[in-house]
């Protein structure tokens, strides 16, 4: 890319819902990645886990990450 080009790729821009939890995704879901015929594997974490759920001690929700079974190339989160 050049100085003064840039791009944009609409399916990984970012979007969140600020509720109680919070709701963010970016890329593909589980079922639009399998729509578009791609392999996919799916993992998941349970959000209390990680380093914000522990800092607001709030135990309920899950990240989940979707990615192409070949690869590993990540297709979206959520």
């Amino acid at each position: 890319m050049q100085v003064g080009q840039s791009f944009s790729v609409p399916r990984a821009t970012p979007s969140v819902v600020f509720t109680g939890p919070e709701i963010a995704w970016g890329g593909l879901s589980e079922g639009e990645a399998r729509r578009a015929g791609l392999n996919t594997r799916v993992g998941s974490s349970a959000w209390q886990a990680g380093g914000r759920g522990r800092t607001l001690n709030r135990a309920e929700g899950v990240t989940k990450i979707v990615s192409d079974a070949g690869d590993g190339r990540v297709l979206g989160v959520g």
